[in-house]
Protein backbone atom coordinates (compact mmCIF):
# COMPACT_ATOMS: atom_id res chain seq x y z
CA UNK A 1 0.00 0.00 0.00
CA UNK A 2 2.97 2.29 0.69
CA UNK A 3 4.57 2.03 -2.54
CA UNK A 4 1.18 2.28 -4.68
CA UNK A 5 1.02 5.78 -2.62
CA UNK A 6 5.00 6.74 -3.13
CA UNK A 7 4.31 5.68 -6.96
CA UNK A 8 1.39 8.08 -7.62
CA UNK A 9 3.14 11.17 -5.57
CA UNK A 10 6.08 10.51 -8.04
CA UNK A 11 3.54 10.66 -10.86
CA UNK A 12 1.83 13.33 -9.91
CA UNK A 13 4.91 15.45 -9.21
CA UNK A 14 6.52 14.80 -12.82
CA UNK A 15 2.60 15.89 -14.53
CA UNK A 16 2.95 18.92 -12.84
CA UNK A 17 6.53 19.60 -13.85
CA UNK A 18 5.58 18.81 -17.42
CA UNK A 19 2.53 21.15 -17.34
CA UNK A 20 4.86 23.94 -16.11
CA UNK A 21 7.33 23.09 -18.82
CA UNK A 22 5.20 22.64 -22.57
CA UNK A 23 3.85 25.62 -24.51
CA UNK A 24 0.44 26.31 -23.92
CA UNK A 25 -2.48 24.52 -25.76
CA UNK A 26 -3.95 26.10 -28.43
CA UNK A 27 -7.20 26.81 -26.32
CA UNK A 28 -5.05 29.05 -23.85
CA UNK A 29 -3.21 30.39 -26.59
CA UNK A 30 -6.19 31.92 -28.66
CA UNK A 31 -7.27 33.56 -25.31
CA UNK A 32 -7.12 37.07 -24.49
CA UNK A 33 -5.33 36.48 -21.24
CA UNK A 34 -2.17 38.81 -21.38
CA UNK A 35 0.73 37.05 -20.77
CA UNK A 36 1.89 37.44 -17.17
CA UNK A 37 5.68 39.87 -16.95
CA UNK A 38 8.43 39.34 -15.86
CA UNK A 39 9.00 41.02 -12.45
CA UNK A 40 12.20 42.59 -12.58
CA UNK A 41 13.80 43.50 -8.74
CA UNK A 42 12.81 47.38 -7.60
CA UNK A 43 16.31 47.62 -7.05
CA UNK A 44 17.09 47.43 -10.24
CA UNK A 45 14.10 49.03 -11.71
CA UNK A 46 10.32 49.32 -13.20
CA UNK A 47 8.83 46.38 -14.91
CA UNK A 48 10.19 45.58 -18.20
CA UNK A 49 10.74 42.65 -20.29
CA UNK A 50 14.36 41.60 -20.89
CA UNK A 51 16.29 43.07 -23.31
CA UNK A 52 14.09 46.01 -24.24
CA UNK A 53 15.52 48.94 -24.55
CA UNK A 54 14.33 52.07 -22.39
CA UNK A 55 13.02 55.19 -24.40
CA UNK A 56 13.95 58.33 -22.41
CA UNK A 57 11.39 60.87 -20.71
CA UNK A 58 12.17 63.77 -22.50
CA UNK A 59 13.86 64.56 -25.63
CA UNK A 60 17.47 65.63 -25.78
CA UNK A 61 18.29 68.83 -24.64
CA UNK A 62 19.29 71.89 -27.13
CA UNK A 63 22.48 73.03 -26.57
CA UNK A 64 22.94 75.90 -24.57
CA UNK A 65 25.11 78.03 -27.30
CA UNK A 66 22.39 77.35 -29.95
CA UNK A 67 21.77 80.72 -31.05
CA UNK A 68 19.42 81.96 -33.62
CA UNK A 69 21.24 83.41 -36.80
CA UNK A 70 21.19 87.30 -36.64
CA UNK A 71 22.81 90.00 -38.94
CA UNK A 72 26.25 91.30 -37.49
CA UNK A 73 26.42 95.45 -37.89
CA UNK A 74 29.77 95.54 -38.97
CA UNK A 75 28.87 99.36 -40.52
CA UNK A 76 31.16 101.87 -38.53
CA UNK A 77 29.50 105.43 -37.33
CA UNK A 78 30.43 108.84 -39.79
CA UNK A 79 33.37 110.49 -38.51
CA UNK A 80 32.32 113.50 -36.16
CA UNK A 81 32.76 116.68 -37.74
CA UNK A 82 32.98 120.53 -37.13
CA UNK A 83 35.30 119.97 -33.86
CA UNK A 84 35.74 122.99 -32.48
CA UNK A 85 38.17 123.77 -28.84
CA UNK A 86 38.10 126.55 -26.59
CA UNK A 87 40.62 127.19 -24.03
CA UNK A 88 39.20 128.02 -20.71
CA UNK A 89 42.28 128.66 -18.98
CA UNK A 90 46.00 127.72 -18.46
CA UNK A 91 45.00 124.37 -17.58
CA UNK A 92 41.27 123.98 -18.91
CA UNK A 93 40.08 123.76 -22.28
CA UNK A 94 36.36 122.76 -23.71
CA UNK A 95 36.22 120.18 -27.05
CA UNK A 96 32.68 120.34 -28.77
CA UNK A 97 31.53 118.58 -32.62
CA UNK A 98 28.83 117.54 -34.42
CA UNK A 99 26.73 114.23 -34.62
CA UNK A 100 28.32 111.33 -36.07
CA UNK A 101 25.52 109.08 -37.74
CA UNK A 102 24.57 105.18 -37.47
CA UNK A 103 21.72 102.95 -38.72
CA UNK A 104 22.07 101.33 -34.84
CA UNK A 105 23.04 104.39 -32.79
CA UNK A 106 25.83 106.24 -31.10
CA UNK A 107 26.79 104.96 -27.74
CA UNK A 108 29.87 106.81 -26.72
CA UNK A 109 32.56 109.23 -28.21
CA UNK A 110 35.89 108.90 -27.21
CA UNK A 111 38.14 112.57 -27.24
CA UNK A 112 42.33 111.89 -27.92
CA UNK A 113 44.65 114.33 -26.65
CA UNK A 114 47.94 114.18 -28.88
CA UNK A 115 46.36 110.74 -29.72
CA UNK A 116 46.05 109.41 -26.39
CA UNK A 117 42.46 108.64 -24.87
CA UNK A 118 41.41 111.02 -22.40
CA UNK A 119 37.49 110.95 -22.98
CA UNK A 120 34.80 108.73 -23.74
CA UNK A 121 31.22 110.76 -23.11
CA UNK A 122 28.15 110.61 -24.71
CA UNK A 123 27.36 114.17 -24.80
CA UNK A 124 29.05 115.97 -28.14
CA UNK A 125 31.69 117.97 -25.79
CA UNK A 126 34.14 117.13 -23.61
CA UNK A 127 35.77 119.36 -20.35
CA UNK A 128 39.73 118.55 -20.53
CA UNK A 129 40.99 120.10 -17.10
CA UNK A 130 44.59 118.36 -17.12
CA UNK A 131 46.60 120.85 -19.15
CA UNK A 132 49.59 122.61 -18.81
CA UNK A 133 49.92 126.18 -18.84
CA UNK A 134 51.76 127.46 -21.74
CA UNK A 135 51.50 123.65 -23.74
CA UNK A 136 50.46 123.02 -27.39
CA UNK A 137 47.94 120.17 -27.86
CA UNK A 138 45.68 118.67 -30.56
CA UNK A 139 42.79 116.39 -30.25
CA UNK A 140 40.73 114.47 -32.45
CA UNK A 141 37.12 112.32 -31.55
CA UNK A 142 36.13 109.21 -32.79
CA UNK A 143 32.34 107.87 -32.30
CA UNK A 144 31.67 104.52 -31.35
CA UNK A 145 28.30 102.90 -32.36
CA UNK A 146 26.06 99.96 -30.52
CA UNK A 147 27.80 97.40 -31.64
CA UNK A 148 31.32 98.46 -31.02
CA UNK A 149 31.96 99.38 -34.54
CA UNK A 150 34.91 102.92 -34.22
CA UNK A 151 34.15 105.32 -37.20
CA UNK A 152 37.33 107.57 -38.50
CA UNK A 153 38.82 109.88 -36.14
CA UNK A 154 37.96 113.26 -36.72
CA UNK A 155 40.54 115.92 -38.23
CA UNK A 156 42.83 117.60 -35.62
CA UNK A 157 42.09 120.78 -34.05
CA UNK A 158 44.96 122.30 -31.91
CA UNK A 159 44.98 124.71 -29.32
CA UNK A 160 47.73 126.36 -26.80
CA UNK A 161 47.29 126.98 -23.31
CA UNK A 162 48.47 130.09 -21.59
CA UNK A 163 50.90 130.97 -18.99
CA UNK A 164 49.29 132.94 -16.59
CA UNK A 165 45.07 133.08 -16.17
CA UNK A 166 46.48 137.07 -15.83
CA UNK A 167 44.86 138.90 -18.40
CA UNK A 168 43.46 135.79 -20.09
CA UNK A 169 40.73 135.90 -22.72
CA UNK A 170 39.56 132.93 -23.74
CA UNK A 171 40.21 132.14 -27.87
CA UNK A 172 38.45 129.90 -30.35
CA UNK A 173 39.83 127.55 -32.82
CA UNK A 174 36.93 128.22 -35.02
CA UNK A 175 33.41 129.97 -33.64
CA UNK A 176 31.91 127.76 -31.27
CA UNK A 177 28.45 129.04 -32.06
CA UNK A 178 27.05 131.70 -34.27
CA UNK A 179 23.96 133.90 -33.83
CA UNK A 180 20.89 132.03 -35.03
CA UNK A 181 22.67 128.73 -33.95
CA UNK A 182 20.42 126.06 -32.25
CA UNK A 183 21.75 124.73 -29.32
CA UNK A 184 20.70 122.21 -26.77
CA UNK A 185 21.66 121.73 -23.19
CA UNK A 186 24.47 118.80 -22.87
CA UNK A 187 23.73 118.41 -18.73
CA UNK A 188 21.38 120.22 -17.03
CA UNK A 189 19.99 121.96 -14.98
CA UNK A 190 21.77 124.73 -16.52
CA UNK A 191 21.56 128.05 -14.94
CA UNK A 192 19.85 131.03 -17.13
CA UNK A 193 21.21 134.45 -15.47
CA UNK A 194 20.15 138.25 -16.18
CA UNK A 195 23.94 139.01 -17.16
CA UNK A 196 26.75 137.11 -18.28
CA UNK A 197 28.92 136.99 -14.85
CA UNK A 198 28.03 134.20 -11.78
CA UNK A 199 26.95 137.12 -10.15
CA UNK A 200 23.97 137.92 -12.51
CA UNK A 201 20.98 137.08 -11.29
CA UNK A 202 19.54 133.20 -11.73
CA UNK A 203 16.30 133.77 -13.74
CA UNK A 204 15.45 129.74 -14.24
CA UNK A 205 17.58 126.62 -15.05
CA UNK A 206 16.78 124.83 -18.20
CA UNK A 207 16.75 120.84 -17.90
CA UNK A 208 19.15 118.60 -20.02
CA UNK A 209 18.31 118.48 -24.16
CA UNK A 210 16.36 122.06 -23.39
CA UNK A 211 16.39 123.48 -26.96
CA UNK A 212 17.14 127.27 -27.53
CA UNK A 213 18.55 129.71 -29.92
CA UNK A 214 21.48 131.86 -29.80
CA UNK A 215 20.42 135.29 -29.31
CA UNK A 216 23.85 136.68 -28.12
CA UNK A 217 27.77 136.14 -27.33
CA UNK A 218 30.34 134.81 -27.00
CA UNK A 219 30.82 136.84 -24.14
CA UNK A 220 33.56 135.91 -21.65
CA UNK A 221 33.49 136.42 -17.62
CA UNK A 222 34.53 134.90 -14.91
CA UNK A 223 36.63 132.39 -16.65
CA UNK A 224 33.73 131.05 -18.64
CA UNK A 225 32.62 132.28 -22.32
CA UNK A 226 28.59 133.15 -22.32
CA UNK A 227 25.97 133.02 -24.54
CA UNK A 228 22.26 134.45 -24.76
CA UNK A 229 20.01 131.75 -25.22
CA UNK A 230 16.36 131.94 -26.45
CA UNK A 231 14.96 128.76 -25.20
CA UNK A 232 12.22 127.17 -26.43
CA UNK A 233 10.06 127.40 -23.26
CA UNK A 234 10.74 128.56 -19.88
CA UNK A 235 13.92 131.05 -18.88
CA UNK A 236 15.79 133.07 -21.57
CA UNK A 237 19.00 134.60 -20.54
CA UNK A 238 22.85 134.12 -20.86
CA UNK A 239 24.37 130.68 -19.84
CA UNK A 240 28.14 129.19 -19.85
CA UNK A 241 29.14 127.70 -23.20
CA UNK A 242 30.31 124.33 -21.10
CA UNK A 243 27.27 122.98 -20.66
CA UNK A 244 25.62 124.05 -24.31
CA UNK A 245 26.05 121.94 -27.82
CA UNK A 246 24.79 122.33 -31.74
CA UNK A 247 21.32 121.14 -32.41
CA UNK A 248 20.30 119.79 -35.61
CA UNK A 249 16.62 120.25 -34.41
CA UNK A 250 14.72 123.21 -35.70
CA UNK A 251 13.58 126.62 -35.01
CA UNK A 252 10.65 126.36 -32.57
CA UNK A 253 7.63 127.56 -34.54
CA UNK A 254 4.65 128.62 -32.10
CA UNK A 255 1.27 126.50 -32.79
CA UNK A 256 -1.32 128.49 -34.90
CA UNK A 257 -3.67 127.99 -31.96
CA UNK A 258 -1.11 130.70 -30.07
CA UNK A 259 -0.38 132.88 -32.47
CA UNK A 260 -1.45 136.69 -31.95
CA UNK A 261 -4.12 138.55 -34.13
CA UNK A 262 -2.05 141.11 -36.49
CA UNK A 263 -2.75 144.63 -35.01
CA UNK A 264 -3.27 147.56 -36.92
CA UNK A 265 0.35 149.08 -37.31
CA UNK A 266 1.86 152.43 -39.26
CA UNK A 267 5.27 153.53 -39.36
CA UNK A 268 6.17 155.87 -36.37
CA UNK A 269 3.98 153.98 -34.01
CA UNK A 270 5.99 153.01 -30.49
CA UNK A 271 5.20 149.17 -30.19
CA UNK A 272 5.96 146.07 -27.85
CA UNK A 273 6.48 142.70 -28.06
CA UNK A 274 3.35 140.78 -26.85
CA UNK A 275 5.93 137.50 -26.53
CA UNK A 276 9.49 136.81 -27.10
CA UNK A 277 10.05 137.04 -30.94
CA UNK A 278 13.02 136.62 -33.76
CA UNK A 279 14.11 139.72 -35.32
CA UNK A 280 15.18 138.99 -39.04
CA UNK A 281 17.17 140.52 -41.56
CA UNK A 282 14.68 140.59 -44.21
CA UNK A 283 10.78 139.71 -44.22
CA UNK A 284 10.27 136.62 -44.40
CA UNK A 285 10.88 133.11 -42.39
CA UNK A 286 14.30 132.34 -44.21
CA UNK A 287 15.72 135.58 -43.22
CA UNK A 288 18.62 135.86 -40.93
CA UNK A 289 18.14 136.03 -37.29
CA UNK A 290 19.77 139.15 -35.86
CA UNK A 291 18.22 139.33 -32.35
CA UNK A 292 15.16 138.09 -30.62
CA UNK A 293 13.63 140.53 -28.64
CA UNK A 294 12.15 138.93 -25.67
CA UNK A 295 8.48 140.28 -24.10
CA UNK A 296 7.83 143.59 -23.76
CA UNK A 297 10.29 144.80 -25.73
CA UNK A 298 9.55 148.37 -27.21
CA UNK A 299 10.12 149.94 -30.07
CA UNK A 300 9.00 152.20 -32.95
CA UNK A 301 8.23 150.65 -36.47
CA UNK A 302 10.47 152.13 -38.94
CA UNK A 303 9.24 150.42 -42.34
CA UNK A 304 6.17 148.27 -43.89
CA UNK A 305 4.50 146.18 -43.88
CA UNK A 306 5.69 143.66 -46.23
CA UNK A 307 3.26 140.33 -47.08
CA UNK A 308 5.96 137.05 -46.91
CA UNK A 309 4.62 133.90 -45.46
CA UNK A 310 1.93 134.25 -44.40
CA UNK A 311 2.62 136.94 -41.71
CA UNK A 312 2.43 140.95 -42.43
CA UNK A 313 6.06 142.16 -41.50
CA UNK A 314 7.11 145.79 -39.89
CA UNK A 315 10.46 147.01 -39.59
CA UNK A 316 10.81 148.08 -36.04
CA UNK A 317 13.88 149.87 -33.97
CA UNK A 318 14.09 148.05 -31.17
CA UNK A 319 15.18 149.88 -27.45
CA UNK A 320 17.83 147.17 -27.37
CA UNK A 321 19.50 149.09 -30.22
CA UNK A 322 18.80 146.11 -32.63
CA UNK A 323 16.58 146.63 -35.96
CA UNK A 324 15.03 144.13 -38.26
CA UNK A 325 11.97 142.56 -39.51
CA UNK A 326 8.96 140.80 -37.17
CA UNK A 327 5.86 139.53 -37.93
CA UNK A 328 3.29 142.22 -37.18
CA UNK A 329 1.25 139.09 -35.13
CA UNK A 330 3.25 140.06 -32.08
CA UNK A 331 3.68 143.52 -31.70
CA UNK A 332 1.16 145.68 -29.94
CA UNK A 333 0.94 149.30 -30.57
CA UNK A 334 2.18 151.24 -26.94
CA UNK A 335 -1.70 152.83 -25.20
CA UNK A 336 -1.24 156.26 -24.32
CA UNK A 337 2.19 156.93 -26.15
Amino acid sequence: MRASFILWQRMTTLLFAAVLVLPLSPLFAQSNVPPIPVLISEEYGTTMSEGATAIPESPAPISETTTTSQAIDTTPPTTPTNLHATVLGPTSALISWDASMDDMGIKRYRVYRNGVLVGNVSTLSFSDIFLTAGTTYSYTVEARDTAGNASEKSTAVQITTPTTASGFTPSYSAATFAISDRVQVSSGPLNVRTLPDTTGIVVGKQPTAALGTVAGGPTTQNGYVWWNIHFDSGADGWSVQNYLMRSAAPSFVAPISSMGQATALTVGAPVTTSDAVNVRQVASLQGTLVAIANRGTRGNVVSGPVASDGFEWWKVEYSTGKIGWTAGNWLTVQQGS
